[in-house]
């Protein structure tokens, strides 16, 4: 079985992205895996050894406090990594099949570092691993899942991946297509993309066209328009969500930070 990887330090945000992870694990049936990661000041001491043992022991005490508050239902184990999260993600990466990564973001800046990259999710997209960003105000079921295409065979994946949440959840699932008005040939290929999607899934899934020219600002008025709905991307090699969010502000974004955000590797 696999599992769903939770990494907490214990905060609001993090008991947030749990309850969101534990929705997502019953959908797919997977397993739970609570991490928490501590690092210890290295200075050659054997008082930092004594400080060593007890930061694990104070970690050990309050990711129960963490699960008993949870409560979870399915089956789950938990995990206490010294070193830094990165490290501990990798590992456990490495030692058990998981699904995804589901992390707490706060503030505005919470979309902005699921897509552009803070430090964790940089480290991990190389692992192949999905990962999921949740604000402190999303809750699961979201109300919709909106799906931003590429238009490349390389989506399918996700889309299969999707697909049996919406059904589980008993929610729509819709694409979201950037317009080139200057370009035939990408419109040809949005258009087969859209035809291959009816023919895989055999039903046609709802698409909304957004302006390439002012895609960030299109991007935030469409989110605002959908209560909670659940954003999903996947990285490309042209670092097009890069480049689309380098210009951004706090102000802005602060909409969008307030959806869940599912990044897929490229």
């Amino acid at each position: 079985m696999s599992a769903v990887l939770i990494p907490t330090d214990f905060s609001e945000a993090s008991y947030n992205a749990a309850r969101y992870g534990m929705a997502l694990a019953r959908c797919l049936d997977a397993s739970l895996l609570f991490l928490h990661a501590y690092e210890v000041p290295y200075n050659f001491s054997v008082r930092q050894e004594r400080a060593a043992d007890q930061m694990e022991h104070e970690a050990r005490a309050q990711m129960a406090t963490f699960v008993q508050k949870l409560a979870p239902t399915q089956k789950h184990q938990v995990a206490i990594e010294r070193g830094t999260l990165i490290e501990a993600i990798h590992r456990l990466v490495a030692q058990t099949p998981m699904h995804l990564v589901v992390m707490g973001a706060t503030g505005a800046s919470g979309i902005k570092k699921a897509l552009v990259g803070s430090n964790t999710i940089e480290a991990i997209k190389n692992a192949v691993l999905p990962v999921l960003s949740v604000p402190v105000n999303a809750t699961a079921p979201p109300s919709a899942i909106h799906i931003l295409a590429t238009h490349e065979k390389n989506d399918l994946p996700i889309w299969q991946q999707a697909l049996p949440l919406a059904n589980s959840w008993q929610i729509e699932l819709f694409s979201l297509v950037l317009d080139h008005d200057d370009d035939a040939e990408i419109k040809q290929n949005q258009k087969a993309y859209q035809d291959l999607l009816t023919s895989v899934f055999e039903r046609q899934i709802p698409h909304t066209v957004l302006d390439d020219k002012g895609a960030k600002e299109a991007l935030d008025e469409y989110l605002a328009q959908h209560e909670n709905p659940l954003l999903v991307v996947r990285r490309t090699k042209t670092n097009w969500l890069e480049r689309l969010f380098n210009n951004s502000r706090a102000d802005k974004l602060a909409a969008q930070a307030e959806c869940a955000v599912w990044v897929f590797p490229a």
